[in-house]
């Protein structure tokens, strides 16, 4: 590929010669033959034969508002997804489930009676996507990921807890990626629904009844709740666990390890356990090194106001509290 196909894919301006390259590389490790791409301006002199950049440098460059976004759209350029049509050998189709147009389901997947799955999408191997669910255009089931099992939903008894029996389904809206190993939980009695372009990495779990918003971003390793919704756009770090019914708004950025035990406003962004709002917590977390001495300080305070006590004496004054009078 070229630099001047590069800016015409991109809508950028080249600078310098119409360079071929070979390969793609991070800035730091480029040499010659390679794209690369800076957000900022070089400080050093770039080896990168073809630059993304918002300023021209030493070596050619394509000036672009955005050199990230830009980089990205050549990589799926260079390196389009290819998935084979139809349901591939090893994978089992429920006779009643129906499949949109251009859609892949992979060997070792299953789908099951009544699931509807639009164009476009892909089942990797070994996904499962159990009866009822509705998957829509474009949607991305990662290997191992399982759409639509029961929500986990138990009732006490005097021989122990039992399950609820789980009638709803899970809903996945177009563009919807799951990561493998993701969970999405189908409903108590309605719907799990998960919006449209949302994007759910591995090991996820989305509990029974939660209503994810429209492109909302999920981390790996995080748990939902039953019943939990979350608005439009929010990210959720790595390991966040949300308490079942709570509600988090949109635009909210929720950082990695946090726990979420009561509702969360947005756009705003919440860190700890439980999550409190970020610049808080960096406060806190700041704080907690000085504990240690802080203790053994107030420790010697207290030590200190004893002996005085036992003397008779008041801090700051020379005599016995009734001489203060």
């Amino acid at each position: 590929m070229k630099a001047s196909e590069v800016a015409e894919l991109t809508g950028g301006v080249l600078v310098g010669p119409d360079r071929g390259f070979e390969g793609v590389a991070p800035l730091g490790r480029a040499g010659p033959r390679d794209l690369a791409f800076a957000e900022r301006t070089p400080a050093t002199p770039v080896r990168a034969g073809v630059l993304l950049a918002t300023r021209p440098a030493t070596a050619t460059t394509v000036v672009v508002a955005r050199p990230r976004e830009a980089f990205v759209l050549v990589l799926q350029h260079l390196f389009p997804e290819i998935h084979p049509q139809g349901v591939q050998p090893g994978a089992w189709v429920h006779p009643t489930a129906r499949l949109g147009r251009r859609t892949c389901v992979y060997p070792g997947a299953y789908v099951g009676p009544d699931v509807e799955i639009g164009d476009d999408s892909v089942v990797y191997p070994n996904a499962v996507v159990l009866a009822g669910s509705r998957i829509g255009r474009g949607c991305v089931v990662g290997p191992g990921a399982v759409v639509g099992h029961a929500g986990f939903g138990l009732h006490a008894t005097p021989e122990g807890p039992r399950p609820v029996p789980q009638v709803g389904r899970a809903v996945l809206e177009d563009g919807v990626s799951l990561g493998a190993n993701t969970c999405v939980d189908r409903a108590f009695l309605e719907e799990t629904r998960v919006g449209a372009g949302t994007q759910i990495d591995n090991l996820v779990q989305v509990g029974h009844n939660c209503k994810l918003g429209r492109n909302v971003v999920v981390a790996g390793q995080a748990g939902l709740s039953g019943s939990v919704h979350v608005g439009d756009g929010a990210v959720l770090g790595g390991q966040v666990g949300i308490a079942d019914h709570v509600t988090v708004g949109p635009g909210a950025r929720i950082g990695g390890q946090s726990g979420v035990h009561r509702d969360l406003s947005g756009p705003a962004s919440w860190l700890g356990t439980p999550a409190v709002p970020a610049t808080l917590a960096g406060r806190v977390f700041a704080a907690w090194k000085h504990l240690p001495d802080l203790v053994r300080r107030v420790r010697r305070i207290e030590e200190r106001l004893e002996a005085l006590a036992e003397r008779g004496q008041t801090p700051g004054r020379g005599g016995p509290p009734d001489e203060r009078r």
